[in-house]
């Protein structure tokens, strides 16, 4: 899983168009606008679990503990990733991600899975604005450097 989180003044978007056939129904299109949050573009890789989901759980708690800020909108974005999970297995982690960031934060919201959307967002400017985290249930070997 990849995430880029900011720590925005203010976030806008709108639905243009279904963009996969697994998309969410029923949405209603209209222009939504967050003020003062923090914004997490999401993509899910292959091989993403609850494992994988707890970990940015705490990355979200722990930046959000940082800026303390309690708004968040969870942004689905494949574009983080070359390795992105099947779009119905990422919806449900994106889904199960929404749920537990709703034990730790005031305020969720989510964009809408599967969807184009356009959008304007105006980052604040400090050095833990922007933040990018990849995380992953791999584990690499320490490597040692030479002696």
């Amino acid at each position: 899983m990849r995430l880029l989180q900011l720590h925005a003044e203010f976030m806008e978007y709108e639905h243009v168009e279904e963009e996969l056939n697994d998309a969410e129904k029923n949405i209603l299109k209209s222009k939504i606008r967050l003020e003062s949050l923090i914004v997490v573009f999401v993509s899910v890789e292959k091989g993403d679990n609850k494992i994988t989901i707890e970990k940015a759980i705490e990355e979200i708690k722990s930046y959000s503990e940082n800026l303390k800020v309690n708004r968040l909108l969870i942004y689905p974005y494949s574009h983080l990733s070359s390795y992105l999970e099947s779009p119905k297995n990422a919806f449900e982690i994106i889904k199960e991600l929404e749920t537990k960031s709703r034990k730790i934060l005031t305020e969720v919201n989510r964009a809408p899975f599967g969807w184009t959307k356009s959008f304007n967002i105006k980052v604040k400017g400090h050095p833990l604005a922007e933040n990018f985290k990849v995380i992953s249930n791999i584990q690499f070997p320490f490597i040692k450097g030479k002696d």
